[in-house]
């Protein structure tokens, strides 16, 4: 693990642990608060605030924040083109990570 993956880590203890089990417990442990009205406003984010609208659809939640899985974060960066850590990192900058755990 290089140096700059090793920092993002410690930033986000939560988005590099590693992924054990089956499919349908991975994405129960780790997750983060997503505060969607910064993104909202950004068209580089485009493709995440639609995949998060679609998760708010599905759970019937229209609130500006939003709780995602860990796998959910693993497609979210996927659709942005980044590795999980940078792609937080960017988060991070936005101000619109909440709470991660």
């Amino acid at each position: 693990m290089d140096d700059e993956t090793k920092d993002a880590a410690r930033r986000h203890p939560s988005a590099m642990s590693e992924r054990v089990g089956d499919a349908g417990e991975r994405g129960r442990r780790d997750a983060i608060g997503v505060d969607l009205t910064g993104l909202v406003q950004r068209d580089d984010f485009r493709p995440v605030v639609e995949y998060l609208t679609a998760i708010q659809t599905m759970r019937g939640d229209g609130g500006s924040l939003l709780f995602v899985r860990g796998d959910d974060l693993d497609a979210m960066a996927e659709q942005d083109g980044s590795p999980v850590p940078e792609f937080l990192d960017r988060l991070d900058q936005l101000g619109v990570v909440v709470s991660s755990n």
